[in-house]
């Protein structure tokens, strides 16, 4: 039997050539693209289990080619060891692409990103600002909801601790401190004064109001907010809740309608704008007290207040502006004092004001500019059994 002829180098005919080249120019572009070397590593080891076999059933010389046909058996086996080794090489393959991956990340966002330094960038401090300030009032009003709902329905424990926990809210967040301030006086609205629990809640939350309105420029204040107690009963409470407070332009509190029958002190407060109104309010065996007040602008009414058994004093009081008014009040054992007191500018009416017993003395008062008048004439008091004073002599 002659001996086949060699072939040449360029000779591409021999299969066992041509697989040989194809497998070297797909080494060449897994080692060019490295996120293909899993995928080729299959197709890799499939082509060298064909070239596995071509060699083992290529036909010598001398024998014939239907001698060297390979079995079933054969090619089960070979298919078997080709998935095997696939199964184990596959896994380190995976391993060496995660670790290329992480490093071409690595180098590229050395690349990408700049060189950090102690300074930073205003405009992304300001935006970071800008998402803080949103999400801030978001988590706040989530808890103010809390703390309304404990408040309402909590035990008295419970109770105090929403309440501490709104004026902490307050206190630190702008956005809901007229939401935690409207909860807090709502809560003053609607307590039963009869209960023990509810009286204490209630002394907690004058005292947090009482020390937020003393300084307008302290660090903490609830100056210039709006405070609504209408309809509020103030039963047997002894509360000097304005007193020293201070009512900045803006200001507005409301007692209209609400009932007294304690006593609340308004002593050394200063009148700088606020609107204050006790209209339609019930005075009944209480005190009201404002003595050393001063009333540089703004207002006061006690338009249509009922004012029984009670003792007002407006004792030592500086009026400079604004305006004071009991139009239409009915004065029924009530004493109404406005001893020493200094008028500069304020305007002072009993418009339409009833007068059954009682009095209503300026005993030592001294009057510049401003005016007091009931129905567009001068007023210098009422005092039961006298009725209406004239003219004080020096004035």
């Amino acid at each position: 039997m002659s001996t086949p002829a060699p072939k040449s180098e360029g000779d591409d005919t021999d299969p066992l050539q041509r697989a040989s080249r194809r497998v070297t120019e797909r080494v060449a572009g897994v080692l060019g693209n490295p996120e293909r070397l899993v995928p080729m590593s299959a197709v890799g080891f499939g082509w060298l289990l064909l070239l596995v076999g071509m060699v083992t059933t290529a036909t010598p010389a001398g024998v014939s080619a239907s001698d060297t046909i390979p079995s079933l058996v054969d090619w089960v086996a070979m298919l078997s060891g080709g998935v095997a080794a696939a199964a184990i090489v596959i896994p380190l393959d995976v391993m060496v692409l995660a670790k290329i991956l992480r490093a071409r990340a690595r180098v590229r966002g050395s690349i990408a990103t700049p060189m950090r330094t102690n300074a930073v960038d205003p405009a992304l401090k300001a935006t970071e600002k800008d998402e803080v300030a949103h999400r801030k009032p978001v988590v706040s009003i989530t808890l103010v909801k809390a703390a309304a709902r404990r408040l309402r329905r909590g035990t008295s424990l419970a109770r105090i601790v929403a309440v501490r926990e709104l004026v902490s809210l307050a206190d630190e967040n702008p956005f809901v401190r007229a939401d935690c301030i409207g909860i807090l006086t709502t809560y003053i609205r609607t307590a039963q004064v009869v209960n023990t629990d509810d009286s204490y809640v209630r002394r907690v939350i004058f005292e947090a109001i009482h020390d937020r309105l003393q300084d307008p420029h302290a660090a903490i204040t609830w100056c210039g907010q709006e405070l609504d107690f209408s309809g509020a009963i103030f039963d047997g409470d002894k509360v000097s809740l304005f007193s020293g407070a201070n009512f900045v332009l803006g200001s507005r509190v409301r007692f209209d309608r609400a009932t007294f029958h304690g006593e609340v002190g308004f002593e050394g407060a200063v009148f700088g704008g606020a609107t204050i109104s006790f209209d339609e309010a019930e005075f009944v065996g209480g005190s009201l007290k404002l003595g050393g007040a001063l009333f540089s602008a703004g207002a006061v009414s006690f338009d249509r207040a009922k004012i029984e058994r009670c003792t007002v004093s407006f004792d030592a009081s500086f009026f400079r502006g604004g305006r004071l008014t009991f139009d239409g009040a009915l004065f029924n054992g009530a004493t109404v004092s406005f001893t020493g007191a200094l008028f500069r500018g304020t305007e002072v009416t009993f418009d339409s004001a009833s007068f059954e017993s009682g009095a209503v003395t300026f005993m030592d008062a001294s009057f510049g500019a401003g005016r007091v008048s009931r129905d567009d004439r001068p007023f210098y008091g009422w005092v039961e059994g006298s009725g209406f004073l004239p003219v004080p002599d020096a004035r």
